[in-house]
């Protein structure tokens, strides 16, 4: 039974706001959205993260991720900074270039 992960996820941010583990909580939260393709709920989870926990080892994730989710609500000017944003903010990373690839996407197809 699909006990909703969300509900799970939104508990634990509720009862633990500061734990170690509350920012995995945002990010998971945000990935149940994002593939549902509940994209304005993803990109508030994912922006909950990097406002509240900037230095989580998911952060860089979470930034790609919010420029994902603004190129999938067709906000490209707000998906294109965000995703520069990752570029020079993680430079050499697998990160970094899964948002030059979609940087080089958003600017072929549009």
């Amino acid at each position: 039974s699909e006990m909703c992960k969300e509900t799970a996820f939104e508990d634990f941010i509720q009862s633990y706001p500061q734990n170690e583990l509350t920012d995995n909580a945002y990010y998971w939260l945000g990935e149940s959205y994002y593939v549902k393709r509940q994209y304005p709920q993803a990109l508030a989870a994912f922006q909950s993260l990097t406002a509240k926990f900037p230095e989580s080892s998911k952060a860089s994730d979470s930034w790609l991720k919010i420029g994902y989710s603004y190129y999938e609500m067709d906000d490209l000017a707000k998906a294109e900074t965000n995703l520069q944003k990752v570029v020079d903010s993680y430079p050499n990373t697998s990160i970094a270039r899964l948002a030059k690839n979609r940087l080089l996407q958003l600017r072929r197809d549009h």
